[in-house]
């Protein structure tokens, strides 16, 4: 798959992230952000590791604020910030070498 075409899957996932009726839109979105930034930090830095680290990071970050300042720790979110980060991140590593987060 070339760069673009997981370039262009991953941004109707984006303006889709509403659309589905099985999964609570909250987890859909949280799922598909992570995706998205964890699939550009592994553009960026060529480590599909390092991207997802960082997108995971990221969205535990952002459960803790809630914890405190929001709605409340979420496990299902912070899943489905995990299950999406590691999509993006190999999807995106895929994309790029055909390789499945190994160096050459």
């Amino acid at each position: 798959m070339k760069k673009r075409h997981f370039t262009s899957l991953l941004c109707l996932l984006i303006f889709t992230a509403g659309c589905s009726e099985r999964v609570r839109d909250d987890l859909w979105s949280h799922c598909v952000f992570s995706a998205a930034g964890a699939g550009a930090l592994t553009a960026s830095t060529g480590d599909c590791l390092e991207g997802a680290a960082v997108a995971v990071g990221i969205g535990l970050v952002k459960e803790i604020y809630d914890a405190f300042r929001g709605s409340g720790f979420g496990i299902d979110d912070l899943t489905a910030d995990v299950s999406g980060s590691i999509f993006g991140a190999v999807g995106t590593r895929i994309a790029m070498e055909g390789s499945f987060c190994l160096r050459r």
